[in-house]
This record gives structure tokens, C-alpha cells and sequence, in this order.
């Protein structure tokens, strides 16, 4: 029974959950004109998009069992915890019962008629996890797929009703899909031979939301404000951890490649941190600790 709740959460990457409730809690700060929605509707698209993303995990298993019987006998599905047929059927359920429990929370808050847009994100998102798992070991560009399901996950809090999904939500959107685009380029580098590490682009993408941060700090104009010197410590922690990650994986490829992208998916907490710092610095700090929490999971749960 133990070896089989491991091999649960290893299968869902329950590791890199507190980087899915960081994304929704950021989105819903920022699209929130006046006080957060009920606790109730946070609470439903909290646990929906966590078991969207756990069961995305999943069938990107059940995607890649044949790779994974050759590279990665260790995994749930080759070393024969869970058959084939258990882990679709994980994942469909998962999939299923998250979208339904934020089209609820749609629903619940405007009815059909203002709950559509949410609706339509949340059945967006699904495809485009479904898309990744299916073409992401055929079709390079399938990086960009993996970005554009994090920054579908920023606009579904962002596109329920009472919500107001504005352009620095938009921004943050797409700020957060280039930078899951260089994460996964990096994790590509895992199962290449040659082990090669991220390119000169790569690093860029992963550097891009220090220029969001700078936008959102530009709107107060004097850069003396003590709001601004608090908020320093967020792109510097974030610097921190990126140019560690990229010492990391260039320090003993291929082998080091999945801690580097271990360091890069923690980092996530800290990308909605810079988000939120120049409007609400407390509630940054408080999503910031994501990244601890992140990293202590990945020591006994898989990331990647």
C-alpha cells in the first residue's frame, strides 16, 4: 500500500501542487477589483486545477509509456504498480472531476450566462494539457503547449464571473507561458544524449518576468518609495534561483538537468510573486514561501 501512494504522488507530481495554488491565488488577487471571491469558490477552483494538473501529469505517463519502459523503468506504469489501463483511468477521472468543480464555481457565481467565459477557459485548459501529453515527444513546438496551459491556469480564475480579467493579468499570462516555454526547453535536455543544456534563448525566457516586475514597479515613479526597496528582495531571490539552476544543470549534464528543472518549477511561486509585489507585497511574501514548500516536497515526491 505505501508503494503505491508513492507511486500515486509520484504520478501526479504532487511535488509542484503548491506552484498550481500560487497560479490561481495570484490570478484571483489581480483580477479582483474590490475583496477575493467567497473562500467557497476559491477553495473549488483550488482543488479543480489541482486535479487537472495531477491527472495532465498522469496521462503524460500513460503518453510516454514506451519511453519510459526503456529510460525510465522506475516510474509507476513500467515498474508495474499501476497497469497501463489504472493510470488512463487516473487521469481521465482527474481530469474530469477538476474541470466539473471549477465550471461549478462558474456557475455558482454568475449562472450560465456570466459563467460561460470561465467555462470556456477551463475546457481550453484540458485541451491544451491533452494536446501537450499527446505531441510533446513528436513536435518540438510542443514546449509552447506546456507554457500556454500555465497561462490558461492564470486566466481561469481571472475569467470567472465578478472577475476582471485586466491587461496586467494578460501580461502576467504571458509572461508565465514564456517562461514554462524555457522550463520545458530545459527539461528537454534530460532525455537528450548529449545532454545539451539551455540555449542563449532559453535563459531569456526564464529571465522575462524580472521585465513584467519592472513594469509593474514603473507605476509608481519614484523609485525611492519604500515599496519599492521591499519589493527588491522578490527579483533578487528570483535572479538567485535561476542563475543557480542554470550553474546547476550546466555542471554535470545529462544527470544534472532534472534537479536544475526541479529548482525552475519552485521558482514558480516566486514568478507570482513578482507579479503581485508591486500591489500587494504582503500577499507576495506569503506566495513566495511556495518555493520552500515546493522544494521540500520534491525531496521525497518526484517533480518531473
Amino acid at each position: 500500500m505505501r508503494r503505491r501512494l508513492q507511486a500515486l504522488l509520484n504520478l501526479g507530481r504532487v511535488a509542484n501542487l503548491p506552484t498550481v495554488w500560487t497560479n490561481v491565488l495570484a490570478a484571483f488577487v489581480l483580477s479582483s477589483a474590490a475583496a477575493l471571491p467567497p473562500w467557497s469558490t476559491v477553495c473549488l477552483v483550488l482543488i479543480g486545477a489541482s486535479l487537472m494538473y495531477a491527472g495532465g501529469c498522469a496521462l503524460n505517463d500513460v503518453c510516454d509509456i514506451a519511453f519510459d519502459r526503456r529510460y525510465r523503468p522506475e516510474r509507476a506504469i513500467p515498474s508495474g504498480v499501476f497497469t497501463l489501463g489504472q493510470a488512463r483511468g487516473l487521469a481521465i477521472a482527474a481530469l474530469a472531476l477538476g474541470a466539473a468543480l471549477v465550471t461549478t464555481a462558474s456557475l455558482l457565481r454568475g449562472g450560465w450566462h456570466h459563467g460561460w467565459r470561465g467555462i470556456a477557459c477551463t475546457l481550453g485548459l484540458v485541451a491544451a494539457i491533452v494536446a501537450y501529453d499527446l505531441a510533446h515527444k513528436r513536435w518540438p513546438g510542443a514546449v509552447w503547449l506546456m507554457g500556454l496551459c500555465r497561462a490558461l491556469l492564470w486566466l481561469m480564475p481571472a475569467s470567472l464571473p465578478h472577475q476582471n480579467a485586466t491587461r496586467l493579468v494578460w501580461t502576467w499570462a504571458a509572461l508565465i507561458l514564456f517562461y514554462i516555454g524555457g522550463v520545458s526547453l530545459t527539461a528537454r535536455g534530460e532525455s537528450r544524449p548529449d545532454g545539451k543544456t539551455l540555449s542563449g534563448a532559453g535563459i531569456i525566457l526564464l529571465l522575462l518576468p524580472l521585465a513584467g516586475w519592472a513594469l509593474g514597479i514603473g507605476q509608481f515613479g519614484d523609485l525611492a518609495h519604500p515599496r519599492v526597496l521591499l519589493t527588491l528582495a522578490f527579483p533578487l531571490t528570483f535572479l538567485g534561483v535561476i542563475l543557480y539552476a542554470i550553474h546547476l544543470m550546466k555542471s554535470d549534464p545529462p544527470r544534472s538537468i532534472g534537479p536544475a528543472v526541479g529548482w525552475l518549477l519552485a521558482a514558480i511561486p516566486l514568478v507570482d510573486a513578482l507579479a503581485l509585489s508591486p500591489v500587494a507585497p504582503i500577499t507576495a511574501l506569503a506566495l513566495a514561501l511556495g518555493l520552500p514548500v515546493t522544494r521540500a516536497l520534491q525531496q521525497s515526491i518526484a517533480s518531473t
